[in-house]
């Protein structure tokens, strides 16, 4: 499971054991302990949960004492960060630490309820579900959930409704920009729309290109360049997705 220690939590409760820790322990109090979390900067940590153990030793990490304890029959361990955490379907972004800007990724597990609604489309508020939002931008599904990141977006003016896959979001206006002040979007949505005579639409996080093809398409995504003469149809496959359009001399 996945939890965003805030920046200004308390960290005096009790936990048992170094490395493996019981699971009744406070989990930002042992992040201190294993050396994952200064308080004063909100952090996301992982943990995995694991079996009982027959003793836990207790240790002074970082400014933190963890103490002994005897048999137990659940704990837990930090994770590498490599193996995204699990959160839940009612989870909002709303649940995010205002000063944690930094990208997340979470799976959502399967058999999802959508009663938990969302509003927005590419960028949600922050009251949105996160893991609607994501089956909504197609990334994960409401049957088979699934892994999905996102990140801290720029206050939006409005918030547009739209049906995709199944799943209608609403819309919200905010011109103040006060009553919703920290939106989040999916990165990586399946947004890219091509028409021909006009060039192809490529939408990624953060970015809208739109234009004629030239004689050489150039496609950069994050640690990949790729160049090449202008197929029909053009093809663009990020991570999950494939999106086609621009037939023929654009």
């Amino acid at each position: 499971m996945s939890f965003i220690c805030p920046a200004g939590i308390g960290v005096a409760e009790e936990i048992w054991g170094t490395d493996v820790y019981l699971d009744d322990s406070a989990i930002c109090t042992a992040a201190v302990h294993a050396g994952l979390f200064n308080p004063g900067t909100s952090r996301l940590v992982t943990i995995l949960l694991g079996p009982g153990r027959e003793s836990f030793t207790g240790t002074t990490r970082n400014g933190i004492r963890s103490q002994d304890y005897g048999p137990w029959n659940g704990t837990y361990r930090f994770t590498d960060g490599n193996v995204p955490g699990q959160i839940d379907w009612p989870t909002t972004f709303r649940n995010i630490p205002p000063d944690f800007g930094e990208r997340m990724t979470f799976t959502c597990p399967p058999n999802g309820d959508l009663y938990y609604r969302i509003w927005g489309t590419d960028v949600y508020t922050y009251g949105s579900g996160i893991c609607a939002a994501g089956a909504h931008a197609g990334v994960v599904s409401v049957s088979a959930g699934g892994t999905l990141t996102i990140e801290p977006a720029v206050p939006q003016p409005q918030f547009v409704a739209s049906v995709r896959n199944g799943i209608s979001s609403l819309a919200w206006e905010s011109r103040t920009y006060e009553t919703d002040p920290r939106p989040f979007r999916i990165v990586g949505s399946p947004t890219g729309t091509g028409a021909q005579g006009s060039g192809p639409t490529v939408r990624l996080a953060g970015f809208q290109g739109t234009g004629p093809v030239p004689p050489a398409l150039v496609v950069r995504l994050t640690g990949f360049a790729g160049t090449g003469p202008a197929a029909a149809p053009l093809v663009v496959r990020p991570s999950g997705w494939t999106g086609t359009g621009g037939t023929g001399t654009p």
